[in-house]
């Protein structure tokens, strides 16, 4: 794979994990894709697209998004992965 090919890779999982978490959070709060694109202030095509994972969201598009779902903008953007342990440094 090229380097170019690995990053076009890299960007659409990561707007694939975007739009799964903007799907899910708006879901959740029992929101119609309409009413969720009105108060975002998006088409609903454009909030489609996103949810879809097909799109690359301006900064602000996410806030608007995470401001019509009442989140903080960190919640669509956060990895949902196990780091596994933490580890202590030793107190002497």
């Amino acid at each position: 794979m090229t380097p170019s090919a690995a990053g076009r890779q890299t960007a659409s999982s990561t707007a694939a994990a975007v739009g799964a978490k903007i799907r899910l959070r708006r879901q959740q709060r029992g929101m119609s894709a309409a009413e969720m694109a009105r108060r975002a202030g998006l088409s609903k095509a454009t909030l489609s697209q996103l949810e879809a994972g097909n799109g690359n969201p301006t900064i602000d598009t996410l806030d608007a998004i995470a401001i019509a779902l009442r989140i903080p903008i960190a919640d669509l953007l956060a990895r949902d992965a196990d780091t596994g342990p933490v580890k202590q440094g030793n107190r002497s």
